[in-house]
């Protein structure tokens, strides 16, 4: 399952595609792992494990904005003090 692509995810550092928040099922429903990934070459930020359906909290649980976090934050990238991610 993938949401479409938001203004608050950055582009691939690999390739420059767009990437979007992608979610699957584990332990038969219990525990969903949010990752973001790239829609041209696949790659993906760090998983994190929720027990929060991010569809059920319109893709806005901690999980969402964490992985988005991992994806925005690279080499050259800083998070600035209002939340904001800057390229240098």
């Amino acid at each position: 399952m993938v949401i479409e692509n938001t203004d608050k995810i950055l582009r691939c550092p690999f390739c420059g595609g767009t990437a979007a928040l992608s979610c699957k099922e584990w332990k038969r429903g219990r525990q969903f792992i949010v990752c973001v990934k790239c829609r041209e070459c696949g790659g993906r930020s760090k998983s994190v494990e929720t027990a929060v359906d991010p569809v059920a909290s319109n893709w806005s649980s901690n999980a969402c904005l964490d992985a988005i976090r991992f994806w925005n934050l690279r080499d050259g990238a800083v998070e600035t003090r209002s939340g904001e991610t800057e390229i240098l």
